[in-house]
C-alpha cells in the first residue's frame, strides 16, 4: 500500500515529548512567552526544534532552508503568542505556524523558479529502473513522489503520518475541517499510487 511506504520503516518519525507538559502548563508557557520571556521561549524551541526541522525538511529537502525556517517558526511564536488561547494543544499551534511556513516557501519557489514545464521534466529525470533501485531507498524515491503533490495534500500526509497527529489537530493545524484533511489525504494516495504504478513500482500502489 501507498500508505505503508508513507509510514514505512525507513521514513524517520520526529515525535514530540510532553515532558510532563500538560495543556494548562503549555498556555502559562505561552503566556510567559507573549510578556517578553526569552526563556520561555527557548524551552519550546528545545522543546520542537527537532521534530520541526524533520517535518520541514520533508517538504524542502534541504537541511539549512529546513533550519532557517524552523527558526522563522520560533520568530512567529514569539509575535504570535499574545493571540494563542489554548483552543489548540502547543504542539498544534506550532505545527500550523509551521505548516503555513512551508507552504509560502513551496509556492514562492514556484512563483520565481523554472518556467513551466522545467521542474517536472527536472522530476521525471531519472535512470532505467535497475540502477535507480540500487541507487535509492524507498524512503527516498516516496519523498520525492510527495514533493510532486500539492502543498496542501503534502501537508496533509506529513503531519498524519510523519508526524503521526490525530486527523483532529491536523485540521487545526491546517486551519481546515477534518473532513477536508481526510479528502486531501484520499487524493494524495490516489496520486502517489498512479506515480507508483508510472514508476514500474506496482506492490506499492496496489
Amino acid at each position: 500500500m501507498a500508505s505503508a511506504a508513507v509510514g514505512g520503516r525507513q521514513a524517520p518519525k520526529f515525535r514530540i515529548v510532553s515532558n510532563g507538559s500538560d495543556a494548562t502548563l503549555d498556555t502559562e508557557l505561552v503566556r510567559r512567552v507573549a510578556a517578553g520571556d526569552r526563556t520561555a521561549l527557548r524551552r519550546i524551541h528545545d522543546r520542537f526544534q527537532r521534530p520541526l526541522i524533520g517535518y520541514l525538511l520533508r517538504f524542502v529537502r534541504d537541511h539549512a532552508v529546513a533550519e532557517e525556517l524552523a527558526a522563522e517558526v520560533m520568530v512567529g511564536v514569539w509575535r504570535q503568542a499574545a493571540r494563542y488561547e489554548g483552543r489548540s494543544s502547543l504542539e498544534t499551534w506550532v505545527f500550523g505556524i509551521a505548516h503555513n511556513k512551508a507552504v509560502s516557501w513551496l509556492r514562492k519557489r514556484r512563483e520565481e523558479g523554472m518556467p513551466e514545464g522545467a521542474a517536472e521534466a527536472l522530476v521525471d529525470e531519472r535512470a532505467d529502473p535497475e540502477t535507480e533501485a540500487d541507487a535509492a531507498s524507498v524512503a527516498d524515491m516516496m519523498a520525492r513522489l510527495i514533493g510532486r503533490l500539492s502543498s496542501e495534500q503534502q501537508a496533509a500526509l506529513q503531519l498524519t503520518y510523519y508526524q503521526e497527529m490525530p486527523l483532529e489537530q491536523v485540521a487545526d493545524a491546517m486551519g481546515c475541517p477534518v473532513n477536508t484533511v481526510k479528502t486531501r489525504i484520499y487524493y494524495a494516495r490516489q496520486h502517489l499510487k498512479r506515480m507508483l504504478a508510472d514508476e514500474g513500482i506496482h506492490a506499492l500502489a496496489a
